[in-house]
């Protein structure tokens, strides 16, 4: 129960640059590599601006993550989780993936004091929605729940054990199901 071991074969790996460190430990799952890139991307680690698509909202940063792989079908669902952070990078959920790279994604950082939502085609971001009523600090745990109905997505978050709050509500039909998952971007103590 106490030893770490390797996810079992129904979740899989997404990397942007570099090798993640994905395992479970005490029942959490953790993260403990520093992913926070991809290989065309500058050293940032906040990723770049992809001018190419005339969208000063696209970005390439790419980080690390894990989905489940057997959720392709799922359409209408809540999902929910709670996470803790040690450290200033990205952490969040992925919804309706398709592969690793295509899929909506919520995501906080302390470093940034906020939180968005944003729609990944081909490995290119495209923001949705920002909220700086939200973000996770350091060493707290949180609830973060995602209910994606139809084209209406709408996220909730608060310290676990606490109330959650609607931070996002937005909505988008590039996606219409897929399955569910957690990233990980510049954090090592996921």
């Amino acid at each position: 129960y106490g030893q770490r071991r390797n996810l079992c074969r129904p979740w899989r790996r997404m990397n942007g640059g570099g090798r993640s460190k994905w395992y479970v430990h005490h029942g959490n799952l953790h993260q403990k590599s520093n992913v926070y890139r991809g290989n065309r991307e500058m050293s940032s680690w906040k990723g770049v601006y992809n001018r190419a698509y005339g969208n000063e909202n696209s970005w390439n940063h790419r980080g690390t993550g894990v989905w489940y792989q057997f959720g392709e079908a799922w359409e209408n669902y809540i999902f929910e989780t709670e996470m803790l952070t040690s450290q200033n990078g990205w952490i969040g959920v992925m919804f309706r993936v398709k592969d690793h790279n295509n899929y909506y994604i919520f995501e906080s950082s302390r470093s940034t004091a906020y939180c968005q939502v944003a729609r990944v085609v081909n490995g290119v971001k495209y923001l949705l929605s920002r909220s700086h009523a939200f973000y996770m600090q350091k060493n707290r745990w949180y609830s973060v729940k995602v209910k994606v109905e139809d084209k209406n997505i709408d996220v909730f978050c608060g310290r676990a054990n606490e109330n959650m709050k609607h931070i996002i509500s937005t909505s988008d039909t590039y996606f219409s199901s897929g399955s569910v998952g957690l990233v990980s971007a510049a954090n090592s103590g996921a």
